[in-house]
């Protein structure tokens, strides 16, 4: 794997504070660096049982995170605000967190609401996490079946991106990762788009550039993250394909991973972008292989249309009983649209699905 030196550490500014993203190969002398008496750590469940020398190591409570969608339900919370209380956390205390988007999300929500703000420090332990939902703040409580409900933005101090974690990780979570990325690289230029082309089967065979996939992944979310924090405008232009990808996720019981979901999202978000005159035939048709390198293996089940409508309904994004999606025109452009009719887009998405268009060229 590529040495790790190339890449520098960098930093985000936060109306929080600044916070840092640091490159790493040894997860345990970074905690021992940065964790004191009173610090707990919050940690996935299978990064424990497949590094068991994190937890050993250190005389620290664990709380230990079966990590599903169904543990950051806002039900669950009190679990782990128990735990804080039994282990008289205290507000100069640090969360330290090890795992993937469901303990980032557990610890990001339980830290901003916890004495009015703790201190928490990062390591993600998956490419989803790794090159994208590290940075930006942002933290996305489920509530009851409806993903992501309950939130804010509140960034950990420190960021430790460590690839060794990436050698356990299995192909769906690797394609899972890509599906990710690819949106960060469609939105952002032809160049990232063909650099994706160049890499992601070549990734999903254990090769191919990874860690300078995650470190291009994060460079633009930085610029957009500091441009706009809390989402209000500029930054909605990441949710491209998250609204058709969330509402997948939402109606399989989150079967598919979310980043699996994201790239068929893409695919549905061009399809409509064609039919709204918005995209070319042509256009699609070069993006759909780029989003196919990360489904193909991957295929959808039965979508209960009723249930799909009723989850796309409730994305953040809607505004006044309006859809609001980011569609395409070509890659490198992409914009927020407004859908009135509701009755045709449920037309045009149904006939996606039934024809399974996302397999074929339009």
């Amino acid at each position: 794997m590529e040495a790790i030196l190339e890449f520098k550490s960098f930093s985000i500014k936060s109306i929080f504070k600044e916070y840092s993203v640091y490159f790493s190969q040894d997860s345990c002398k970074e905690i021992l660096n940065n964790s004191s008496y009173g610090d707990v750590i919050f940690i996935d469940k299978n990064v424990n049982n497949l590094y068991p020398e994190i937890t050993s190591t250190f005389d620290l409570p664990v709380k230990i995170i079966n990590s599903n969608e169904n543990q950051k339900n806002f039900s669950e919370l009190h679990e782990y605000i128990n735990f804080l209380i039994r282990n008289n956390f205290s507000k100069n205390n640090k969360i330290i967190s090890i795992g993937g988007g469901v303990v980032q999300d557990i610890t990001s929500f339980i830290s901003s609401i916890y004495l009015r703000g703790v201190d928490w420090i990062f390591f993600p332990t998956n490419i989803l996490t790794q090159c994208d939902s590290c940075i930006g703040s942002k933290s996305s409580i489920n509530f009851k079946n409806y993903k992501n409900q309950l939130g804010g933005f509140y960034p950990p101090s420190k960021i430790f991106i460590d690839i060794n974690f990436l050698k356990t990780i299995g192909r769906e979570e690797i394609a899972s990762g890509l599906g990710e990325m690819l949106h960060y690289f469609i939105i952002n230029s032809f160049k990232d788009y063909k650099f994706f082309m160049e890499n992601a089967e070549l990734i999903l065979e254990g090769d191919g550039d990874l860690l300078g996939s995650i470190n291009k992944s994060l460079s633009i979310k930085k610029v957009m993250v500091e441009l706009d924090e809390f989402d209000k405008g500029p930054r909605n232009i990441f949710n491209y394909g998250h609204s058709f990808g969330h509402a997948l996720e939402s109606v399989t019981n989150f079967s598919i991973p979310h980043g699996i979901a994201v790239a068929y999202g893409i695919d549905l978000a061009n399809y409509l972008s064609v039919n709204y005159g918005f995209m070319e035939k042509e256009t699609r048709n070069l993006i759909m292989k780029a989003s196919k390198i990360v489904t193909d293996e991957f295929p959808l089940p039965q979508i209960e249309y009723d249930k799909y409508f009723e989850a796309l309904k409730r994305d953040k994004k809607n505004i006044d009983n309006h859809f609001v999606f980011i569609l395409a025109e070509t890659i490198g452009k992409v914009s927020k649209a407004k859908v009135k009719d509701s009755s045709n887009l449920r037309s045009l998405i149904t006939s996606y699905f039934d024809k399974k268009v996302y397999l074929t060229d339009i």
